[in-house]
């Protein structure tokens, strides 16, 4: 058996940004890697109940899907998106994008693995 080199990663975010025209960008995989996202958390720091919207931007085909959707939080509460050893794959330039409800206070944090692939196509 041939072990896998990777990276492992984490990225964390307070988010700013309140428009699904501008979301804030999370993580981006870079070019010639894949990356496999293993847990994705998001946590409300406000008292009040605050809305997020995590979408994925998939390069391939120019697309972003909803991994939550103006999905509710309760105020000092968190929520698990990817974990207890789920995988979420992503190619190069796939990324991960979030916005908020205005006056919220949402934190967002992922992490994973980026393995090196020389033979991923550059498109």
């Amino acid at each position: 058996m041939v072990a896998t080199q990777y990276n492992t990663i984490t990225k964390g975010k307070n988010v700013a940004s309140t428009s699904s025209f501008s979301p804030d960008i999370v993580y981006t995989v870079p070019f010639n890697h894949d990356a496999e996202i293993t847990f994705l958390h998001i946590s409300n720091g406000g008292s009040s109940n605050a809305n997020v919207t995590i979408e994925f931007d998939h390069d391939d085909s120019s697309t972003d899907f909803f991994l939550l959707d103006a999905y509710q939080i309760g105020g000092h509460g968190s929520y698990d998106v990817i974990s207890g050893g789920s995988v979420f794959y992503m190619h190069q330039r796939d990324s991960i994008k979030v916005f908020k409800s205005a006056g919220a206070d949402i934190h967002i944090i992922l992490s994973g693995r980026e393995v090196y692939n020389p033979n991923r196509p550059q498109t």
